[in-house]
């Protein structure tokens, strides 16, 4: 029954576009971005809106070298990344990231910590 119940879950979520692009298509541009000083970033994406968009980002950010891990927050679209030590993670390569799993990036920014 339970099998039957996620079925329904997933058909409905693809049913319903849960992958989405932003309609009028701008987004902040972040492409001269250095991002090899930082060790966690904030990456802000539009149109995540399930449990199954932030799987799916999630395994598209696991892909890009030197993301060691995504926090995604599901009702911001904020996505916390952890860099590796040593990275050359680049903007472009979120940028790619981000627009295979179906959304669109907003903006990319260094986090900074509160201490």
């Amino acid at each position: 029954m339970k099998l039957i119940w996620l079925a329904l879950f997933v058909g409905l979520q693809l049913s319903t576009g849960c992958k989405t692009t932003e309609p009028s298509g701008k987004t902040i541009e972040s492409s001269e971005l250095d991002l090899s000083g930082y060790s966690e970033l904030v990456v802000i994406a539009y149109g995540l809106s399930c449990p199954l968009c932030a799987n799916n980002l999630d395994g598209q950010l696991a892909k890009v070298n030197g993301v060691e891990r995504a926090t995604i927050d599901l009702n911001t679209g904020a996505v916390i990344l952890q860099l590796t030590e040593g990275h050359s993670v680049t903007p472009s390569q979120l940028r790619a990231a981000v627009d295979d799993a179906g959304f669109t990036l907003k903006e990319i920014q260094p986090r900074v910590s509160a201490e």
